[in-house]
């Protein structure tokens, strides 16, 4: 899987205990991050903030958007998404991935067995 969380994956979401629809696992539990309620459907939610407008703080994920030169110019990017994204919009120092340092070798390992 190409992407690092499902909250960029369209269709992904998660759901908690009390059935509000999130995108991202770390949102479980903050209701004002809620997408909807299973009761409710998507995009309807009963007494949670619409400041968050279904999804699109996911759908306009850019990890190019203030990338360092260290990431520009990174074989990896895109599909390491600069770490988290949840982490990276709050500021959060970006995780590596580690294909990064061995992107050669699980190239050659998936195409060629080697």
């Amino acid at each position: 899987n190409p992407l690092p969380c499902g909250a960029l994956s369209n269709g992904a979401c998660a759901i908690d205990a009390d059935g509000y629809i999130c995108k991202c696992i770390e949102t479980i539990g903050k209701h004002e991050e809620a997408l909807g309620q299973v009761a409710l459907g998507y995009g309807a939610t009963q007494g949670v903030s619409q400041s968050h407008p279904a999804g699109t703080q996911w759908d306009m994920y850019n990890p190019f958007f203030d990338a360092d030169e260290e990431c520009a110019e990174c074989p990896v990017l895109p599909a390491c998404k600069r770490g988290c994204p949840l982490g990276r919009t709050a500021g959060e120092p970006k995780e590596c991935s580690l294909a990064k340092y061995n992107l050669k070798e699980r190239i050659l390992f998936h195409y060629l067995g080697e």
